[in-house]
């Protein structure tokens, strides 16, 4: 795991709980979700280098940009999620 990742593991298990109470239907965008937060969970465990982290969070936001509404809370969360892995990749260079 990258040196300083600590907290964007946190933050993504936030919010992956908080969409699981929910308990989205089957193959709805929030169960899409889960399943790619909980990628993305697994890709900063398991990142090595900062580019690592940075694939991780770009396949993120790639499907967060194709299925969520722009506005919506939950694209904000994405993107806040985003911007953090990239703030560690850029301290990382």
């Amino acid at each position: 795991m990258i040196q300083g990742s600590e907290e964007l593991l946190a933050k993504v298990k936030r919010l992956s709980a908080e969409l699981e109470s929910k308990k989205p239907a089957k193959e709805s965008v929030e169960w899409y979700m889960i399943n790619n937060l909980n990628t993305f969970e697994e890709r900063i465990r398991e990142a090595e280098i900062d580019d690592d982290l940075r694939v991780a969070s770009r396949i993120l936001t790639r499907f967060a940009v194709d299925s969520l509404d722009w506005g919506s809370p939950l694209m904000k969360s994405v993107e806040a999620l985003s911007e953090e892995a990239d703030e560690i990749w850029r301290r990382g260079r």
